[in-house]
Protein backbone atom coordinates (compact mmCIF):
# COMPACT_ATOMS: atom_id res chain seq x y z
CA UNK A 1 0.00 0.00 0.00
CA UNK A 2 1.20 3.27 -1.04
CA UNK A 3 1.97 5.22 2.01
CA UNK A 4 -0.51 8.86 2.67
CA UNK A 5 1.48 11.67 0.78
CA UNK A 6 3.31 14.45 3.32
CA UNK A 7 1.81 17.58 1.13
CA UNK A 8 -1.82 17.88 2.35
CA UNK A 9 -0.89 18.39 6.56
CA UNK A 10 1.73 21.05 5.26
CA UNK A 11 -0.32 22.76 2.95
CA UNK A 12 -3.26 22.99 5.46
CA UNK A 13 -1.65 25.28 8.05
CA UNK A 14 -1.11 27.80 4.93
CA UNK A 15 -4.40 27.90 3.37
CA UNK A 16 -5.72 28.91 6.42
CA UNK A 17 -3.38 31.31 6.75
CA UNK A 18 -4.09 32.35 3.32
CA UNK A 19 -7.90 32.40 3.89
CA UNK A 20 -7.53 34.80 6.52
CA UNK A 21 -5.69 37.10 4.98
CA UNK A 22 -8.07 37.26 2.19
CA UNK A 23 -10.70 37.56 4.13
CA UNK A 24 -8.93 40.55 6.16
CA UNK A 25 -7.60 42.45 3.06
CA UNK A 26 -11.23 42.24 1.49
CA UNK A 27 -12.85 43.58 4.54
CA UNK A 28 -10.51 46.37 4.98
CA UNK A 29 -9.93 47.71 1.12
CA UNK A 30 -12.99 46.66 -0.78
CA UNK A 31 -16.02 45.99 1.85
CA UNK A 32 -15.42 48.04 4.91
CA UNK A 33 -12.45 50.44 4.41
CA UNK A 34 -11.31 52.59 7.24
CA UNK A 35 -14.75 51.46 8.93
CA UNK A 36 -14.85 50.05 12.26
CA UNK A 37 -17.12 46.95 10.73
CA UNK A 38 -13.47 45.59 9.07
CA UNK A 39 -11.50 45.78 12.06
CA UNK A 40 -14.71 43.62 13.94
CA UNK A 41 -14.55 41.12 10.76
CA UNK A 42 -10.52 40.60 11.04
CA UNK A 43 -10.87 40.18 14.86
CA UNK A 44 -13.60 37.71 13.98
CA UNK A 45 -12.09 35.71 11.21
CA UNK A 46 -8.96 35.61 13.32
CA UNK A 47 -10.61 33.85 15.85
CA UNK A 48 -11.63 31.43 13.16
CA UNK A 49 -8.65 31.10 11.92
CA UNK A 50 -6.55 29.94 15.09
CA UNK A 51 -9.32 27.64 16.07
CA UNK A 52 -8.48 26.12 12.92
CA UNK A 53 -5.07 26.09 13.40
CA UNK A 54 -5.55 24.59 16.67
CA UNK A 55 -7.16 22.15 15.44
CA UNK A 56 -5.17 21.25 12.32
CA UNK A 57 -2.13 20.89 15.25
CA UNK A 58 -4.13 18.53 17.15
CA UNK A 59 -4.81 16.49 14.03
CA UNK A 60 -1.00 16.59 13.31
CA UNK A 61 -0.66 14.72 16.99
CA UNK A 62 -2.91 11.95 15.54
CA UNK A 63 -1.12 11.83 12.53
CA UNK A 64 1.91 11.08 13.85
CA UNK A 65 0.52 8.60 16.97
CA UNK A 66 -0.80 6.33 14.52
CA UNK A 67 2.18 6.43 12.29
CA UNK A 68 1.00 7.81 9.08
CA UNK A 69 3.33 11.74 9.36
CA UNK A 70 7.23 10.48 8.88
CA UNK A 71 9.18 12.47 11.54
CA UNK A 72 10.57 15.16 8.82
CA UNK A 73 7.10 15.81 7.24
CA UNK A 74 5.81 16.00 11.15
CA UNK A 75 8.51 18.59 11.46
CA UNK A 76 7.86 20.76 8.46
CA UNK A 77 3.74 20.51 8.99
CA UNK A 78 4.41 21.32 12.92
CA UNK A 79 6.68 24.29 11.61
CA UNK A 80 4.09 25.20 8.70
CA UNK A 81 1.63 25.53 11.65
CA UNK A 82 3.81 27.62 13.80
CA UNK A 83 4.30 29.92 10.84
CA UNK A 84 0.69 30.15 10.44
CA UNK A 85 -0.68 30.76 13.55
CA UNK A 86 2.71 34.09 14.05
CA UNK A 87 1.44 35.10 10.70
CA UNK A 88 -2.43 34.97 11.57
CA UNK A 89 -1.68 37.25 14.81
CA UNK A 90 0.54 39.44 13.44
CA UNK A 91 -2.06 39.96 10.59
CA UNK A 92 -4.43 40.99 12.86
CA UNK A 93 -2.25 44.04 14.48
CA UNK A 94 -3.51 46.63 12.95
CA UNK A 95 -7.30 45.73 13.81
CA UNK A 96 -6.22 45.81 17.07
CA UNK A 97 -4.37 49.22 16.78
CA UNK A 98 -6.75 51.37 14.73
CA UNK A 99 -10.03 49.89 16.50
CA UNK A 100 -11.35 52.68 18.38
Amino acid sequence: MKPPSPWPPLLTALTIWFAHFMVCWAASELVWPQQRMANVVAWVATAIALLALGVHALRLRGLRAVGSLPGLHYRCSQGAAALATVAVAFSALPALLLMS
